[in-house]
């Protein structure tokens, strides 16, 4: 009888631990700083998980994946982690579809590779939503391979999901992206795979949607915000002002005058006359 190590099951009990250290890969800038990346918005976002309330300018979303993943607040080291565990594991999932036999070794030189080369490690280690855009894509991509079992298919319907629903520009972008998809698909598809990948589109088309459900109160709150933002950058507001203000008692009116240059003052400098009234 052979008494010798089966290759298959060696390889399968080495995929953890070089997902693990592809993870820690993905995690560089955030042990050079020795604390995880922030910015003022990632306030926002905890604050909105710890609450728990919607923001005006943002979904919940990502406030509650950052308070599960944090375990109810102990350590912000566990959401990068978490979130460099998703991106390394779906990498390295399609690797494997890809490469197959020992999948890991190419799995961790190519998450080693995006680490140092690209700034995928840089927007793991944040405590941020951009990640998700990132994990969306992969999701995508491994969905229309359609080499999953059913239970990973559900996993990966789930993530996008849930990757769409923590940014407000999400929703767009995924449908958008989805519709050129399916536009193209004579190019990355065979033709008899045609009726599988239109109904992997329309579902993942359906989830992307969906989830603006979750985004209600922050559209509610902010679109109104966004819009007179953009009216400022494009030089509108300040003309309508001039022209209605003697005739309409727009709370604007008072600062028609002083406006901030640009629609990021308008938005979010503390200084802005939105801060003054909201």
């Amino acid at each position: 009888m052979d008494s010798g190590m089966n290759p298959k099951a060696t390889s399968s009990r080495l995929v953890y631990p070089a997902i693990i250290i592809s993870t820690l890969f993905l995690l560089i800038p955030a042990f050079y700083n020795h604390f995880p990346l922030v910015n003022p918005d990632t306030a926002t976002y905890l604050a909105s998980g710890f609450k728990p309330e919607t923001p005006f300018d943002r979904p919940i979303t990502y406030g509650l994946l950052a308070r599960v993943f944090s375990l109810n607040g102990m350590s912000l080291w566990m959401v990068i982690f978490m979130q460099g565990f998703i991106v390394a594991s779906l990498i390295f999932k399609i690797v494997q579809r890809v490469v197959g036999g020992r999948f890991y070794i190419a799995g961790a030189c190519i998450v080693f590779f995006l680490s140092v080369c690209s700034g995928l490690s840089w927007v793991v280690s944040q405590v941020q939503p951009d990640v998700f855009t990132s994990v969306g894509f992969l999701c995508i991509v491994l969905l229309l391979l359609n080499k999953e079992k059913v239970s990973m298919r559900v996993l990966l319907y789930v993530l996008l999901f849930l990757s769409v629903a923590v940014h407000l520009s999400h929703p767009t972008l995924f449908a958008a992206a989805l519709v050129c998809l399916f536009l193209l698909k004579r190019f990355f598809a065979a033709k008899e795979t045609y009726r599988q990948v239109n109904l992997t589109i329309a579902v993942l088309i359906m989830l992307s949607l969906a989830s603006v459900v979750i985004m209600g109160s922050a559209f509610s709150k902010s679109k109104h915000v966004f819009f007179i933002g953009s009216l400022l950058e494009k030089g509108i507001l300040k003309k309508y002002l001039d022209d209605n203000c003697q005739t309409r008692n727009y709370k604007l009116c008072v600062y028609k005058d002083s406006l901030p240059a640009s629609a990021n003052d308008f938005w979010w400098n503390s200084n802005s006359p939105l801060y003054n009234y909201i």
